[in-house]
């Protein structure tokens, strides 16, 4: 059980091995009521939230940063009862995001999820946008794996850094070194020692 869906009554009731179906339910309790008798909204919302990052996540594999950017949810109608929502990724759809990252550096593509109640009517429609991009040097434009002197523009790039982060360094010893004198100064001037 996910710790935040406790207190809301979310259940996941099917994952399969390769994370491109999820099932999730919620039934109606004192806990998730709004004030007129249905679903709280946010409850709603968050019976959704997490799973198609968990699902791209898994699904891309490590090489790639997967984050929640943006969402939006338009409630069609009251949920009593249990409600149920279905998450489902195909291949097409984790290819398009490879192809786009390939070409873009990250995507941001949107999905849609609806939560329908036991006799299968719509009662909410959310939309995730999630924000997708590789986590290597070849996603910052540093290197192009198709062209043999990239690796030359890698070497710049860590030369640069290296330079900057020494520039600072020693401007910082410069610094400390610059208090240090005139603290030396003004407690020899004052002819005292603190």
């Amino acid at each position: 059980m996910y710790p935040p869906y406790l207190g809301a009554g979310v259940r996941v009731r099917h994952i399969s091995e390769d994370y491109r179906d999820i099932v999730v339910e919620m039934p109606l309790t004192f806990l998730n009521r709004n004030y007129v008798g249905t679903h709280f909204g946010g409850s709603l919302y968050s019976m959704v939230d997490p799973f198609y990052m968990l699902m791209l996540i898994k699904n891309l594999g490590p090489d790639y940063i997967v984050w929640d950017k943006a969402a939006s949810i338009d409630f069609v109608k009251p949920g009593r009862g249990t409600v149920r929502a279905r998450f489902h990724l195909d291949e097409e759809t984790l290819r398009d995001i490879r192809r786009k990252v390939a070409e873009r550096g990250k995507v941001l593509p949107t999905f849609t999820v609806e939560v329908v109640d036991e006799s299968g009517d719509v009662v909410a429609r959310i939309e995730k946008v999630l924000y997708i991009r590789k986590k290597t040097l070849e996603a910052w434009g540093l290197l192009d794996v198709s062209r043999p002197d990239s690796g030359g523009r890698v070497v710049a790039f860590l030369t640069e850094r290296a330079s900057r982060s020494s520039n600072t360094h020693q401007s910082q010893k410069g610094s400390a070194a610059r208090r240090s004198r005139r603290t030396e100064r003004s407690a020899g001037s004052s002819g005292g020692i603190w």
